[in-house]
């Protein structure tokens, strides 16, 4: 299933998706990154508004390569 939001940061080069959000399941990242790339995800966290530390973990432990959690 493409979502519209995947469908459309692949179609538009200057649409970009972050991961700033409160609820994430797991593997949410990786299906992301799946779909649209990680040069195409950037880090959001909400901060000062919620911690950056779940986001930052979010990215360091999720099931990509380096070189993909680094572009993030």
């Amino acid at each position: 299933m493409t979502r519209p939001w995947t469908a459309a940061a692949r179609a538009q080069a200057n649409l970009y998706l972050d991961i700033a959000i409160s609820v994430c399941w797991y593997g949410s990242l990786e299906r992301l990154v799946s779909e649209v790339g990680s040069d195409k995800v950037l880090f959001g966290s909400d901060s000062p508004f919620v911690d950056a530390a779940p986001a930052l973990g979010r990215v360091a432990y999720a099931r990509l390569p380096d070189a993909d959690k680094e572009r993030i």
